[in-house]
C-alpha cells in the first residue's frame, strides 16, 4: 500500500480511492501507478498516524514540495487532509499543496475552502478534459 510517493521533486500523500469523478485523462485510468513497481490502490484507507508515521521516516527537507495527490480525491477525506497538512506544518515549512477536482464543496456539503486555507499554499484543479482547449 502506498502512501507516499515521489515524482519530480515533490513528495505526494494518496490518502484515498474515493472519487465521484471518471476523468478520461486521469493517470487511474491507466495503470497501478506513477512509478514503476509501485501501486497506488489502497486496499484500505489509511489512518491518521499511519500517515503521521510515514512522514516521520522522510526528510523532507529534499521536497520542493508536499502534494494531496493520488489514486482518489484527496478531499473526500477533509479531515485527513487537514490534520496531515497541520501536522506537516508543525515540522517544516515546505509549501503544500492540493491536487483536487474541486468538489469538495459538494462531497463534504459544506464550504471547505476556509477549511482548509490555513494549512494549504495553493491549490490545482483538474478540469475533466485531456486537453486545455476542450
Amino acid at each position: 500500500m502506498t502512501i507516499l510517493y515521489d515524482f519530480g521533486d515533490g513528495l505526494y500523500i494518496n490518502i484515498t480511492n474515493i472519487c465521484p469523478c471518471d476523468c478520461t485523462f486521469c493517470i487511474r485510468n491507466n495503470g497501478e501507478g506513477v512509478n514503476e513497481g509501485e501501486s497506488l490502490w489502497l486496499e484500505k484507507e489509511p489512518a491518521i498516524e499511519k500517515i503521521k508515521a510515514e512522514i516521520d521516516k522522510l526528510d523532507l527537507s529534499k521536497y520542493k514540495e508536499v502534494v494531496f495527490c493520488g489514486y482518489g480525491e484527496p478531499t473526500a477525506r477533509l479531515d485527513a487532509v487537514i490534520e496531515t497538512a497541520k501536522y506537516i506544518k508543525q515540522k517544516t515549512d515546505i509549501p503544500i499543496r492540493l491536487n483536487t477536482n474541486g468538489l469538495s464543496d459538494l462531497i463534504n456539503q459544506k464550504p471547505t475552502a476556509a477549511l482548509l486555507a490555513a494549512y494549504i499554499d495553493s491549490v490545482s484543479i483538474s478540469l475533466n478534459a485531456p486537453t486545455k482547449e476542450e
